[in-house]
């Protein structure tokens, strides 16, 4: 209710403060009187999605394997013949809902770890 809320606040704010957070205002005050021209806090982003670094040239490790398996060099052949394989190969298992559906889900877990937004389907409401 919205009294008992009045109350938790009022007991908050009477009750004693730690020397530990006096501490810390005055040296922040300080900090920020005896260093004016400090330059600006920078904003931390708050996606954690990983870099293209870690995606296009780490993440490439199953396309690689697949094409030395194979005995392919060609770039466009290799990923062709990755992709028919791997749609191939999701066919072959009906319990996984498929290719898409598996990337889809995969895609959602990620999305959700990396604290970004997915692009279309059933998270842009």
């Amino acid at each position: 209710t919205a009294s008992a809320v009045g109350a938790e606040t009022a007991s908050r704010t009477e009750a004693p403060i730690a020397a530990v957070f006096c501490t810390i205002s005055t040296e922040t005050r300080l900090v920020t009187t005896t260093a004016p021209d400090a330059p600006p806090m920078t904003r931390v982003t708050t996606t954690r999605a990983p870099s293209d670094e870690a995606i296009f040239q780490n993440g490439l490790w199953g396309l690689s394997s697949f094409m030395a398996r194979e005995g392919i060099t060609d770039a466009s052949e290799g990923v062709g013949e990755f992709l028919h394989a791997l749609e191939q190969f999701f066919r072959a298992r009906p319990s996984t809902g498929g290719l898409d559906a598996y990337l889809a889900g995969k895609a959602r877990l990620k999305a959700c770890r990396y604290n970004v937004p997915l692009r279309g389907g059933r998270d842009e409401d």
